[in-house]
């Protein structure tokens, strides 16, 4: 009978794995010839900035490295001119992805995707409150990431619920 269940189970696990694993793929592709000249082409991309952020976090840094560049630089590009959202990377902020380039561009993404969604009522502690929880996601796996004190702070900081106080200090000019 223990036999039986092992089986079924084995045969359970079997056929469920490769389902949840491909259901838990996000599958990401930037548009072709994506170009910044007008403010509407900011606006048109604004859908394609919040998949991007979306997809910045639920893929592993070390998973498609080739595609991660391409989304980072969409990211960076699209902040650079935006009309409608901007942001100030201060010095210990820049100082906290130092080690971690791949993390700046996800506290950029949510911080981007925070004020488009937000639109008018976005206020930039907020947008980088988001930035800094998507951030967390990621270093929390322990996947391509180097630790630092000041990462293993925000952890700390989203634990005690003391998260505006740590987005207040790391944002100081």
């Amino acid at each position: 009978m223990n036999t039986r269940i092992y089986f079924s189970l084995s045969l359970l696990i079997g056929i469920l794995f490769p389902a949840s694993r491909l259901l838990s793929q996000t599958e990401f592709e930037l548009p072709e010839d994506i170009e910044f000249k007008t403010k509407a082409d900011y606006k048109k991309y604004e859908p394609t900035m919040v998949a991007a952020a979306a997809w910045l976090t639920e893929t592993s840094l070390n998973k498609e490295k080739d595609t991660r560049k391409d989304v980072n630089k969409f990211v960076i590009q699209w902040i650079d001119g935006s009309p409608t959202v901007t942001m100030q990377f201060t010095t210990p902020l820049l100082k906290m992805f130092k080690e971690n380039p791949n993390l700046l561009a996800i506290y950029t993404a949510y911080y981007c995707k925070y004020c488009i969604e937000k639109q008018s009522d976005a206020n930039k502690k907020e947008a980088a409150k988001a930035g800094l929880i998507a951030v967390n996601m990621v270093y929390l796996k322990g996947v391509g990431v180097v630790k630092n004190k000041t990462l293993d702070k925000l952890s700390k900081s989203i634990e005690k619920n003391t998260l505006d106080k740590f987005e207040t200090d790391i944002n100081k000019i």
